[in-house]
C-alpha cells in the first residue's frame, strides 16, 4: 500500500508540473509568435507608407548598430512593378543569399493573387496596386525569427525537461514520507475498526443470550422484540464494519475462487420470503439458472445482503422489488430496482459516501447506518467491477423507482482498480 500511495503522490505532483510547463512554454511560444506577426504588419505598413522607398536614416551609429539597424532586424525587399508585372526597382536590406529568380518568382506569384497581404514561401508581404496596373510591394523574411522561435522552444523545453527530473528525483524521499504516514494512519484506523468490532460482538451476544432468557420466563413482547430488531441491526453494522476494515486486496485475493454467482443469490433470495412478507412488499426476480464468476464469496455474498437490505429498507410501504441478474460481454450485471416515496434529493454518487443517509427522518425509522452502500462499493471496487444508481423510472409508471445496478467481470479480476492495484499491493508487501 505504501509503494502505492507514493507513486499515487509522485505521478499526480508530476502530472501537474507537466500540464503547468506546457501552459507555461506553451503560452511564451504564443505571445512571441503573436508579437512577431504584430511587429511584422506594423512593419509593413510602416515600409508602404514610406512611398520614396527604404532610405536609411541619417542618424550616428550608437550602442554598435548602424543607423536603422534596430528598427529593421529582419530582411525585406522594396520592389516596384510595372503595369506589365515587370519588376523596376528592387532595395533589400539584410539579405545575403542572391535570391533574384526567388524573388520574381514571388512577385509574379503575388501579382496573380487579388489581396494586399498575405504569405508566400518564406516571405510576409504587403502590397501597394496603383491606378495603372503597377505596384509596389514589401516581401519581408521571417525566417530567422521564426527559427529564434524554434531555438526558444528547444531551450524552454530542454530546460523543462532538466527541471522534471530534478523535481522528480526531490518527490521521492518525499512521496514515500507522506506515503508511510498515511499508510501508518490509514493501518491503525483499520485496526482500530477491527478491534472495536470484535469487542462489540461479545456484549451484543450476551445480550441477546439475556433476551433469550427472559423470554423463555416471561414471553415474547414487543419490548422484547424491538430489542431483538435493534440487536440484529447492530449486528449487521458490526459485520459490514468488519468487511469495510478487511477490504484489502491481498486478503481478498487470497480466497479468490470461481463460483456460481446466481446460485448463491437464489439461496440467499430464499432467506427474505419471510420478511418480504412480514413487510408487505413484493419481490420480480429475473436470475438465470447458472452464472459463473471468479471473486471472493464471503465479499460477494456480503454485496447481495448489502444490496437486498438497502432495497428493502427504503421500499414503501407496499411497494415491490425487481432483481435481475444477467451475462453482458463477460460482465455479471445485477441490478436491484424498489419503488420509493420519493427519489433521493441528491447527486447518485452520493448515496455511495461513507456514513450518507439521505432524509435523516426516513434514515432513523428505516435503521440504515450509511455504511452499506459504500462498502458494497468497495467490494464492487476490489473485484475489478463498478457500481452506480441510475434513477429508473420506466418500469413503474406510477410510482418513483430506486435503481442500483453493478457489473461484475466474470472471468478474473481484471477491472481497471485491479489490474493497477493488484501489482502494487503486491509490491507493497514488501515494504
Amino acid at each position: 500500500m505504501i509503494r502505492m500511495l507514493r507513486r499515487r503522490f509522485i505521478w499526480g505532483a508530476m502530472g501537474a508540473f507537466s500540464i503547468l510547463l506546457v501552459l507555461v512554454i506553451g503560452g511564451m511560444i504564443v505571445a512571441s509568435y503573436m508579437m512577431l506577426e504584430r511587429d511584422s504588419e506594423r512593419f509593413l505598413s510602416m515600409m508602404l507608407d514610406n512611398r520614396n522607398g527604404y532610405t536609411q536614416p541619417a542618424s550616428p551609429a550608437m550602442f554598435g548598430y548602424e543607423p536603422g539597424e534596430r528598427m529593421f532586424p529582419a530582411g525585406f525587399y522594396d520592389i516596384a512593378t510595372d503595369a506589365t508585372g515587370e519588376i523596376v526597382s528592387v532595395q533589400s536590406r539584410g539579405i545575403v543569399e542572391d535570391a533574384g529568380v526567388s524573388v520574381q518568382n514571388c512577385v509574379a506569384e503575388i501579382l496573380r493573387t487579388t489581396g494586399d497581404s498575405g504569405k508566400v514561401g518564406a516571405y510576409k508581404y504587403r502590397v501597394q496596386r496603383n491606378v495603372d496596373g503597377s505596384a509596389r510591394m514589401i516581401l519581408l523574411d521571417n525566417a530567422i525569427a521564426l527559427q529564434g522561435l524554434y531555438n526558444m522552444l528547444r531551450g524552454a523545453l530542454a530546460v523543462g525537461a532538466v527541471c522534471w527530473i530534478l523535481l522528480f528525483c526531490i518527490l521521492q524521499p518525499v512521496a514515500s514520507k507522506v506515503a508511510r504516514s498515511y499508510g501508518r494512519n490509514v493501518e491503525r484506523q483499520k485496526q482500530f475498526i477491527t478491534n472495536a468490532s470484535h469487542e462489540m460482538k461479545t456484549p451484543v451476544a450476551i445480550i441477546l443470550a439475556n433476551l433469550d432468557a427472559l423470554e423463555l420466563h416471561g414471553g415474547e413482547s414487543r419490548w422484547s422484540a424491538n430489542i431483538r430488531a435493534q440487536v440484529g441491526r447492530m449486528s449487521g453494522m458490526l459485520r459490514q464494519l468488519l468487511m469495510m476494515a478487511r477490504m484489502d486486496e491481498r486478503q481478498l485475493r487470497a480466497q479468490e475462487g470461481q463460483l456460481d454467482f446466481a446460485t448463491l443469490l437464489q439461496n440467499l433470495l430464499t432467506t427474505y420470503d419471510e420478511r418480504l412478507e412480514a413487510c408487505g412488499l413484493s419481490l420480480v426476480t429475473q436470475v438465470p439458472p447458472s452464472l459463473l464468476l471468479r471473486g471472493n464469496r464471503e465479499a460477494l455474498e456480503q454485496l447481495l445482503v448489502v444490496l437486498l437490505d438497502n432495497a428493502m429498507q427504503y421500499t414503501n410501504r407496499g411497494g415491490r422489488i425487481s432483481i435481475a441478474l444477467q451475462s453482458i460481454r463477460g460482465q455479471a450485471r445485477l441490478a436491484v430496482e424498489n419503488t420509493v416515496d420519493a427519489l433521493p434529493d441528491c447527486e447518485p454518487d452520493a448515496l455511495f459516501e461513507r456514513f450518507y443517509r439521505g432524509d435523516a427522518a426516513h434514515s432513523q425509522s428505516s435503521g440504515g447506518c450509511g455504511i452499506g452502500l459504500s462498502a458494497a462499493q468497495s467490494i464492487v471496487q476490489m473485484h475489478g467491477g463498478h457500481i452506480h444508481a441510475p434513477q429508473a423510472v420506466a418500469s413503474y409508471p406510477q410510482q418513483d423507482v430506486l435503481r442500483i445496478q453493478c457489473e461484475l467481470p466474470q472471468g478474473a479480476w481484471r477491472g481497471r482498480r485491479r489490474n493497477k492495484g493488484n501489482r502494487l499491493m503486491k509490491r507493497a508487501g514488501k515494504d
